[in-house]
């Protein structure tokens, strides 16, 4: 019998290899476990450090009496019946369930399809030419007209004015029982529309109401230039007291555009005041006078801006934060590049970040806010601080500029994509505080002008007994600008954004219809009476 074993003759291998082959059989899932458990300790550390840096700030700002908590911004709740934002007319705003009041004004929203702009000169930074009252009244009556929508027909001009002014009210006539009614509720003591601010995501916080209001407002300022033309005195100032109103509703908001809606509608009532300036009554400049000089919005624009570091930017980091990998680059696209650009590489790279990147991206948010923005504005002496935005748009500049893989690794991609506008809304400021303390001023010059007989030589003339204080430039400190011209006028203005004394003269815009706010003066010229 043979013995059994392998018929070549040969020795059977080992039933095992050795402790070496076997370690080199598994090295790879030990690698592997080894990456994975390195990753898992960076993650930890990262998303402690984050947390802990975040902590610290915070608790560093809060002791400085800084508002971090993003609630405290928010208006307190009102009783509805005391509440304007309540009255029938606009309270279905935020109650989605109901139809807002979208198509209030069909009359006006159609001929304002067929208006064109006045071309003109300007002279005045605030305010332009007369409110063309035949072209609105032609607009209104050929509303419907397809031909006159296609251009064929001309606006007629060969009307009176009068004429003009009552087609004007007869067009506006369809939005009378919704002004009276906000003119009534514009008694009540508090206005506070109520926005979504529970929102888990701030950059989709619904504002139809900004809308709302700016268009009652210019709504208002064709009804008081038709009024100032027929001699309807006493119904325009009415209209004009309630464009201030809606002025000032959403002041309390702390949003940066309720801020800038506000300040189109203040140049929409420097507008009529401005047409009407030969026409109102010593008790109405007076209260024009009073109420402009109330506006403050330098001060309003630092409150808005602190809110937006915490509101705003750091809410919309946390609400990244907290969105799953997997969901991050659609939110990130959604914000900054458009819902149909899909995600580009700050995205993909912000869905596998650990958590506490996103604390470190808010640390440096927030620190280049208080570094560089919130300096620009000097609410305390109610001044614009040029030198300090300077720093602040080239530092955010510097920002923008650098690459997308540098600002990962830095933390401040996000910083790079919120601050990119900010400079922008504070020359705004600026400019709307200019606009609301030379409207007051020219009502105190117009009442000097009918004491006297003229306009004074100075603007020292005015206080007391015409204005309570005469208002300072925001831009320098120092009196705004007077003279008064050969023809009896006078020019009245700010050295403006450029800090130089231009005699006066504005930039004009690109359009040749607007002004150019970074250079040339701000500047206030009365407007010539109608002919």
């Amino acid at each position: 019998m043979k013995p059994d074993g392998p018929s070549n003759g040969g020795s059977p291998g080992p039933a095992g290899g050795t402790f070496r082959e076997v370690f080199h059989s598994w090295r790879y899932f030990f690698w592997l476990l080894a990456l994975g458990l390195l990753v898992l300790v960076f993650y930890a550390e990262e998303d402690w450090r984050g947390k802990w840096m975040w902590e610290r700030y915070k608790h560093r700002m809060e002791a400085r009496g800084e508002r971090m908590d993003a609630t405290a911004f928010v208006p307190p709740e009102v009783p509805d019946d005391k509440n304007f934002a309540q009255t029938p007319f606009l309270a279905p705003l935020f109650e989605f369930s109901r139809p807002a009041p979208m198509n209030f004004a069909p009359g006006y929203d159609a001929a304002a399809t067929l208006v064109r702009s006045t071309k003109g000169e300007r002279t005045n930074s605030w305010v332009g030419p007369r409110m063309d009252l035949r072209m609105w009244s032609w607009a209104f009556a050929n509303a419907t007209n397809r031909a006159a929508k296609r251009g064929v027909e001309s606006p007629a001009t060969n009307g009176t004015i009068l004429e003009a002014a009552e087609g004007v009210l007869s067009g506006l006539s369809d939005t009378a029982p919704v002004i009276d009614e906000l003119r009534l509720a514009s008694q009540r003591p508090f206005a506070r529309f109520n926005l979504h601010y529970q929102e888990d995501n701030p950059s989709v916080m619904l504002l139809p109401h900004l809308g709302t209001l700016r268009h009652l407002t210019q709504i208002l300022q064709l009804r008081a230039a038709a009024e100032l033309a027929l001699g309807q005195t006493d119904a325009a100032f009415d209209d004009v007291q309630l464009m201030l109103y809606l002025a000032n509703v959403c002041r309390d908001e702390p949003i940066l555009i309720s801020q800038l809606v506000r300040m189109a509608q203040l140049n929409m009532a420097l507008q009529a005041i401005a047409e009407g300036m030969d026409r109102w009554s010593e008790p109405q400049l007076r209260y024009y006078a009073e109420t402009l000089g109330r506006f403050e919005f330098c001060a309003d624009a630092e409150r808005t801006l602190e809110a937006e570091r915490s509101f705003f930017g750091v809410g919309i980091i946390d609400f990244l934060r907290r969105a799953s990998g997997a969901s991050r680059p659609a939110h990130f696209s959604g914000m900054f590049n458009g819902p149909s650009s899909g995600p580009g590489p700050e995205a993909i790279l912000m869905s596998v970040v650990p958590s506490g990147w996103f604390y470190l991206e808010e640390v440096n948010y927030c620190r280049a806010f208080d570094d560089y923005v919130l300096p620009t504005i000097d609410a305390a002496n109610a001044r614009v601080n040029l030198a300090a935005n300077r720093k602040a748009e080239n530092r955010i500049g510097a920002l923008t500029r650098s690459s997308g893989l540098t600002l990962f690794l830095r933390h401040r991609i996000m910083s790079a994509l919120l601050l990119s506008a900010i400079s922008g809304p504070v020359r705004k400021a600026a400019l709307a505080q200019t606009g609301a303390d030379a409207g007051a001023l020219a009502c105190a010059l117009e009442l000097c002008r009918r004491a006297h007989g003229q306009f004074p030589e100075s603007l020292d003339a005015l206080a007391p007994e015409f204005i309570k204080k005469l208002p300072h430039d925001v831009i320098n400190g120092e009196l705004l600008k007077y003279r008064r011209e050969g023809d009896g006028q006078y020019v009245l203005y700010s050295v403006g954004w450029n800090e130089k004394d231009d005699g006066g003269i504005v930039a004009p815009g690109r359009d040749g219809q607007n002004t150019e706010m970074t250079n040339g003066d701000w500047v206030w010229r009365p407007m010539a009476q109608e002919r």
